[in-house]
C-alpha cells in the first residue's frame, strides 16, 4: 500500500501522512461499526467493545507518539470481508462473492504478508471439510481446495520469492 501511495504521489503530489491517517481512522471506525452491529445482533454486553478503544489509546499514547499509523484496523477489516464473502459464497455460490473474496485475499497479502498464516489455514481446512461433507473424495477435495485458494497461495509464493522488488509491485 505504501508503494501504491508513492506512485500516486509521483503522479500528483499530496500529503501522504494525511491519506494514511484517513485510511487508519476510516478503517478503525468501520471496524467499530461492524463490532457494534455484531454485538447488537448477538445481544452481547457492550462493555467488551471498550477493549479495542483502550488498546488503541494505549498504543498511541505510550508506544508510538501522538498518532499511530498502523495497518491493524485495515487488516482486520479486510479479514472480516474475506470471512464474510467466503461464507456468502458457500451459501449462494455467487460469482460476485467469489471474485470479491479472491480480490480481498490478494489485497490483504499485499498489505500484510503474515496475514496468510492467521487467515488462510482456517479457511483452507473449512473448505476442505465442506467439500468432504458434500461427498467428494479426499483427493478431489484437496485439489478443489487448492484451486479455490490458488490466487492467495500464488500471491504468497510471489511475495516470498520477490519480496520488495519491482516484480512484486508490478
Amino acid at each position: 500500500i505504501g508503494q501504491l501511495l508513492l506512485e500516486l504521489y509521483e503522479i500528483h503530489p499530496f500529503s501522504i501522512r494525511n491519506v494514511v491517517a484517513a485510511i487508519v481512522i476510516v478503517s478503525f471506525l468501520l471496524l467499530q461499526w461492524l463490532l457494534i452491529r455484531l454485538f447488537r445482533t448477538e445481544g452481547w454486553s457492550y462493555t467488551l467493545l471498550f477493549a479495542p478503544f483502550m488498546v488503541y489509546n494505549l498504543m498511541t499514547r505510550y508506544n508510538m507518539g501522538a498518532f499511530a499509523m498502523r495497518r491493524d484496523f485495515l487488516v482486520l477489516l479486510i479479514m472480516w470481508g474475506i470471512f464474510f464473502l467466503y461464507a456468502k459464497y458457500k451459501e449462494k455460490k455467487s460469482w460476485t462473492s467469489f471474485f470479491a473474496f479472491q480480490l480481498l485475499s490478494v489485497l490483504i497479502l499485499l498489505i500484510y504478508e503474515p496475514s496468510f498464516f492467521f487467515t488462510f489455514p482456517i479457511l483452507l481446512i473449512n473448505y476442505y471439510l465442506y467439500l468432504c461433507k458434500q461427498g467428494k473424495s479426499k483427493i478431489l477435495s484437496v485439489i478443489k481446495t487448492l484451486l479455490f485458494f490458488s490466487p492467495a497461495i500464488l500471491t504468497m509464493v510471489a511475495l516470498c520469492l520477490f519480496n520488495g522488488n519491482e516484480d512484486t509491485a508490478t
